[in-house]
């Protein structure tokens, strides 16, 4: 008779290691991760998602005092954020 390391009350018949994962379905799961790793995923993120940049970061990487005018400073911010997003 086969020695096993299982915790079967059945002398003869012992359940294999594996089939307590496979009772709780992570077999199944287990099957199926190649296959979403294959699935191919957006570059962009989806619509529903907000992306807030807190003023701080703006007036550190873009202090008021170097741009003379609001709207070159816009036209950075927009370059910053534009050169960012393509990456």
């Amino acid at each position: 008779m086969c020695i096993r390391d299982s915790w079967s009350n059945n002398e003869y018949y012992s359940a294999p290691l594996w089939y307590a994962s496979y009772l709780a379905g992570w077999i199944d799961i287990a099957g199926m991760v190649p296959a979403f790793l294959k699935k191919p995923m957006p570059i962009r993120s989806p619509g529903n998602w907000h992306i807030q940049i807190p003023y701080a970061f703006w007036d550190r990487q873009f202090p008021a005092n170097q741009f003379g005018n609001l709207d070159l400073r816009k036209a950075a911010i927009e370059q910053y954020m534009d050169v960012a997003i393509s990456r």
